[in-house]
């Protein structure tokens, strides 16, 4: 059901819990009184929810025991709005991955076969490296396993743990199913779990890939009868079960800690109408999906019905979801039993495999079923390596590794016999192991190019990225290029690939899954390219608008990706590291973290001569003359080709002509800033020697700067200069010619600048504005000769931002404004009569 009808909140709920009256009346109708979620142990005692998923689905299960009654409410639940499937569960019948085998043969050849090293693991070789931490959990989702069998556990479940039994809904999961079928259950779990992690160097029975591994024991197959509406069913329980036990075997997997899950198991239509694995799917990947999206490794058995026909398996053909193991034998060949497919991803040793016995012993086996512990074995010895290194990997690291590292079986790379080929433990533990580190990287967006649009595009990607499955119209394809730099260069060529879940990036195909993929190509040391695709949907096959990107907006598609190798550490040496001055005596330059083994090779520009032995670090420079130089380094070592540190600019010599940067065009009684532009900029050890134009004055220097004011009479022009001394020598004088700026609009002067309690302000009697602000001579002392006016100025005192501070009225020649509540800074004063405005800037100091 959607999520919007039953939130899923609570383990057993009634039918008028329901959001939808039509669902609730027909249960109540067919006199149901309650419902039970599928994934039980999602569940706490009380019954409410305690582990969330972000699925839009819930699963229930309805008990009724009349079948035709069931047979007519599944049908009617089915045309009920937001009821997504509705049907009689029926038990699958299991087809048991193992072919028994007589044959008095007591070594464990997958392990390390010295008459046949091209066919095994190389386990031992791997055991050097890793031999698997008590932290990681493989999850046995099988018949059960014998936990008091002693080459499991020593006794006190320490290392076969507590489990689930899905079949009978209680916490025993021990192997204890009826095996008088060939085709039962029993012992299967048993011997799959020692091959996983027989416990080794006890001196008993045999040695399990995992030495130190836990194994979390969960049955999905029925001990007792048969499940209601089914009494009286000719299956054997004892080699059925019913979906709904499976997915929540590996739900109880997921939601307690497991990293592997181990599905030695595999069904078909087993002449059932198609319609009936079709509806089984939906639930066993909803799990299976769950899981993936939980980081857990899923390793499930491609089957072994090659010669009945080679049909399609589940749960080993759900995808990139699942790993799907076929099985090899001693001669490094493809087992004519197991079967074939594009879903395949490795194969590994599966005929003749010695592991543990239900009730004690030993006992050996053939099967795809013997052949996928071997890759959840070697599985968790990678999980254990990246824990150890904090490698960080994900479910996907864990895939590409074991396909990345597989032993070729027929053609090069993969093929739909064998897959990638034949796991090798030692290859996977070697490409993650000293002196190769993992890297993880992603990229967002790329180039983007309209390919085509499509008529229709078939799209049955589960409602992954929030669209339906279905067929859709005007779609346009876009194709994303780009290339992507690593962080740090490595030695040599590494090994790339994406992870998948993280990525927001589809394929070309059509139909498409919704999975994200990309195509890595062209890996060189430094970086890769990479293409994928995104759609803009437009509209569905009703015709109804969707306007909507898939995955993502172009900006929006991300590449996640790992890339494994040595990485060239001289990348992370530097920088080169000294004083920016060099002198006839001498300066040294260093490089920091320069890795053992790695040699330096120093060169200079102009002006500069290298006095040390090449290689020297530190590394002394002398100069040879005056100017702007440079100090470079290369590190080089066997690790690929040597890496250029970036240079380091130096001045050599005592500094020559200085420009001075500062106002050229000059008012009276005015305050200026002049400074020295000094290569590689001001050092304490620097002295500056100024001079400028008579009349002016020095309002002080501030390291390579200097203020000077312009005087209010008689003013004068000329060079503003510095001579600049360094521990080299002095330069010549240099610097700026200041002249008069036309249209100054000065008319006073202001005394003291600095201030501090008082400014006055004195009026220019020659200025325009005291010579035009009123023609009456009424007001003219002519004793004095000097214009005295009766006019009202207005003065407007402004802070450094602009913002107006004070505005005050005053009249006369000369008056004063208080400066005591201003704060330091600087301000600027503006005079104004009506008519004309003059500013100039004032310096507030405090003593």
């Amino acid at each position: 059901m959607e999520k919007n009808i039953d939130s899923g909140k609570c383990l057993t709920i009634k039918p008028d819990s329901l959001n939808s009256k039509e669902v609730s009346n027909l249960l109540k109708e067919y006199h149901i009184s309650k419902i039970l979620a599928v994934f039980r142990n999602r569940y706490s005692k009380s019954g409410n929810l305690i582990h969330e998923t972000n699925e839009s689905t819930i699963y229930r299960q309805i008990i009724i025991n009349d079948s035709y009654k069931a047979n007519e409410l599944a049908k009617l639940l089915l045309k009920a709005k937001g009821v997504k499937e509705a049907y009689i569960e029926t038990p699958i019948q299991f087809n048991s991955l193992w072919t028994p085998n007589d044959a008095n043969y007591s070594g464990q050849w997958y392990l390390n076969a010295s008459y046949s090293p091209v066919a095994d693991i190389r386990a031992a070789q791997a055991w050097d490296i890793n031999t698997g931490r008590s932290d990681v959990i493989i999850a046995v989702c099988d018949g059960g396993v014998d936990y008091t069998h002693s080459d499991l556990d020593p006794g006190d479940r320490t290392r076969v743990i507590a489990g689930y039994d899905s079949g009978d809904d209680d916490n025993d999961p021990m192997d204890d199913l009826p095996d008088h079928s060939s085709l039962s259950y029993a012992g299967h779990g048993t011997h799959v779990a020692g091959i996983i992690g027989a416990r080794t160097n006890n001196s008993i029975n045999t040695s399990g890939i995992m030495w130190n591994c836990k194994i979390m024991p969960v049955k999905m197959v029925r001990s007792g009868s048969v499940k209601l509406p089914f009494i009286g069913t000719i299956w054997d329980f004892s080699t059925t079960a019913f979906p709904s036990d499976v997915a929540d075997a590996i739900d109880y997997a997921v939601n307690n800690g497991a990293n592997v899950i181990n599905l030695s198991y595999g069904f078909n239509s087993m002449g059932f109408p198609i319609n009936e694995v079709i509806l089984r799917v939906p639930l066993l990947y909803s799990a299976i999906s769950n899981a993936y999206n939980q980081n857990v490794v899923v390793v499930a058995a491609m089957g072994n019905e090659y010669q009945a026909g080679n049909p399609i398996e589940y749960p080993a053909a759900f995808g990139n979801e699942v790993i799907a193991v076929g099985a090899s034998t001693e001669t490094l060949t493809r087992w004519s039993e197991s079967n074939t497919g594009p879903h395949i991803d490795v194969s590994a040793p599966g005929t003749n495999i010695l592991s543990t016995n239900r009730g004690g012993g030993v006992i050996t086996h053939s099967g795809t079923s013997m052949a996928t512990p071997v890759v959840s074995g070697i599985a968790g010895l990678i999980i254990s390596q990246g824990k150890d290194h904090s490698f960080n990997l994900t479910n996907d690291d864990v895939r590409h590794i074991l396909e990345l590292t597989a032993d070729d079986m027929g053609s090069s790379g993969f093929d739909q016999e064998t897959g990638y080929g034949k796991v090798n433990a030692f290859s996977a533990l070697t490409l993650i192991n000293n002196p190769n580190t993992v890297v993880h990287g992603n990229s967002l967006s790329g180039t983007s190019v309209l390919i085509t649009t499509l008529n229709p595009w078939i799209y049955s990607g589960e409602n992954r990225w929030n669209l339906s499955e279905g067929s859709y119209y005007s779609v346009d394809e876009y194709q994303i290029t780009k290339h992507i730099n690593f962080a740090i260069p490595f030695c040599s060529i590494p090994k790339v690939w994406i992870r998948d879940r993280e990525c927001i990036s589809l394929s070309f195909a059509n139909p498409n899954v919704g999975f994200p993929w990309a195509e890595i190509s062209n890996v060189t040391t430094t970086g890769f390219d990479v293409r994928y695709a995104v759609y803009y949907v437009r509209y569905n096959y009703l015709g109804q608008t969707i306007n909507n990107w898939v995955p993502s907006t172009i900006a929006n598609s991300k590449i996640e990706y790992t890339a494994v190798g040595v990485p060239n550490i001289a990348a992370t040496t530097g920088p080169i590291t000294g004083y920016y001055l060099v002198c006839s005596s001498g300066t040294s330059y260093s490089i920091s973290n320069v890795p053992p083994g790695h040699t330096i090779t120093w060169s200079s520009g102009s002006y500069l001569t290298r006095v040390s032995p090449q290689g020297s670090n530190p590394c002394t420079f002398t100069s040879n003359g005056n100017g702007s130089s440079y100090i470079g380094a290369t590190i080089s070592s066997d690790c690929g080709p040597a890496f250029q540190l970036t240079n380091l600019t130096v001045w050599a010599g005592k500094f020559e002509s200085t420009v001075v940067s500062g106002t050229a065009a000059v008012c009276p009684n005015s305050l200026y800033t002049y400074t020295a532009q000094v290569p590689g900029g001001h050092s304490s050890s620097y002295s500056y020697s100024w001079t400028y134009p008579s009349g002016w004055s020095n309002y002080g220097q501030v390291q390579n700067a200097i203020n000077l004011k312009s005087p209010q009479y008689s003013m004068t022009y000329g060079p503003v200069r510095v001579a600049i001394s360094n521990s080299c020598g002095t330069s010549g004088y240099s610097g700026i010619t200041v002249y008069p700026r036309s249209g100054c609009g000065g008319y006073f002067s202001i005394y003291p600048n600095p201030a501090s309690d008082n400014v006055t302000i004195n009026m220019d009697n020659n200025s325009s504005a005291v010579t035009t602000v009123d023609a009456d001579l009424s007001n003219v002392d002519i004793a004095n000769e000097n214009v005295i006016k009766s006019t009202n100025f207005t003065i407007r005192i402004y802070n450094s931002q602009g913002t107006l501070i004070s505005t005050k009225i005053r009249s006369g020649l000369s008056f004063d404004i208080p400066l005591i509540n201003m704060r330091d800074g600087t301000y600027i004063i503006e005079v104004s009569d009506g008519k004309n405005i003059s500013r100039q800037q004032l310096i507030v100091k405090h003593n």
